[in-house]
């Protein structure tokens, strides 16, 4: 039976050598909590659409797989092109941060790359790492909805374009969803039952919990509910992800009761560390009528440090 086990040579103590994976471990594992984004303005469309994307200068974060991470940076802005479209299917391609580790500095490759999908038509992103490189590490930055015969319809848009590295803060950062479309009558279907928006109404948000495993959640709405004198409404919302378990009584946010409220509701949640979680928009109705409804929504997320 063995009571002590030699750790890791400390970093910085003196008379070591140390290997690379032991100093991307000690150094950016023990800042950061997730590989992301560092720094730089989100990569995207032109401001003139063209068949390329912009990547600002930056510094990414990209897993090693062994609790560290490898920084890549980008030092110049750069336009990246994008592969022709398909006449008939759309596609979706990425832009990666990448590192493909040899062993030495001639042979080890580190870049920004654009990785090109399969037309399909319910298309999905490449998977990583890419096929031509099974043992790199890779992080997704930018997935580009590239429309069939983009070239003359549009070309690659701002709304093609959506940033998926997150942020690798230490002070994670908050995350807002704005409620897209007003909420009326049609909308609301099965009465009093707690009912998700759909993502073109009122988009869910998706994020990773922080080390401290706890998150402020504060929805924001104007609620409009006068069908009947007793009729009530709602907009809240539910938390999911593995480990996650919320009262729905609790989460319940903003409402009116025959009449009008414009406010917010904002509380602490418990999540565990480091999983993923989405939080999505919900509304609920006792009855509805042309008086009810919900507008100017807003849900947001504040990680703890």
């Amino acid at each position: 039976m063995a009571n002590t086990v030699t750790a890791a040579p400390p970093v910085f103590a003196d008379g070591f050598t140390y290997a690379g994976a032991v100093l991307r471990r000690h150094l950016l594992g023990a800042v950061f909590p997730s590989a992301g984004r560092v720094r730089g303005t989100d990569p995207g469309a032109l401001p003139t659409p063209d068949m390329r994307v912009r990547l600002p200068a930056g510094l990414y974060l990209v897993d090693d797989g062994q609790g560290g991470y490898y920084p890549v940076e980008c030092e110049t802005q750069t336009d990246l092109d994008i592969a022709a479209s398909s006449a008939t299917f759309s596609r979706k391609d990425l832009l990666i941060a990448e590192v493909v580790d040899n062993g030495t500095a001639d042979t080890t490759l580190y870049r920004f790359r654009i990785l090109t999908g399969t037309p399909a038509g319910s298309p999905s992103a490449p998977a990583l790492p890419p096929t031509d490189q099974p043992t790199g590490r890779a992080l997704a930055v930018l997935e580009i909805t590239v429309r069939p015969n983009a070239e003359s319809n549009g070309k690659i848009r701002a709304e093609d374009c959506k940033v998926v590295a997150p942020w690798a803060a230490t002070t994670p950062r908050p995350v807002r969803s704005r409620q897209i479309a007003d909420a009326g009558n049609t909308d609301f279907g099965v009465a009093s039952t707690w009912s998700d928006f759909s993502a073109a109404k009122w988009p869910a948000i998706t994020f990773v919990a922080p080390r401290s495993g706890q998150v402020w959640i504060t929805v924001s709405a104007n609620v409009d509910q006068l069908n009947t004198t007793s009729a009530s409404a709602w907009a809240g919302w539910r938390i999911s992800g593995t480990g996650v378990s919320y009262d729905a009584t609790d989460r319940q946010g903003v409402s009116a009761k025959a009449g009008r409220t414009y406010a917010s509701k904002r509380v602490l949640v418990d999540v565990p560390p480091g999983v993923t979680v989405t939080v999505t928009p919900q509304w609920w109705v006792s009855s509805s009528g042309a008086t009810t409804t919900i507008t100017d929504g807003e849900l947001d997320v504040e990680p703890v440090a």
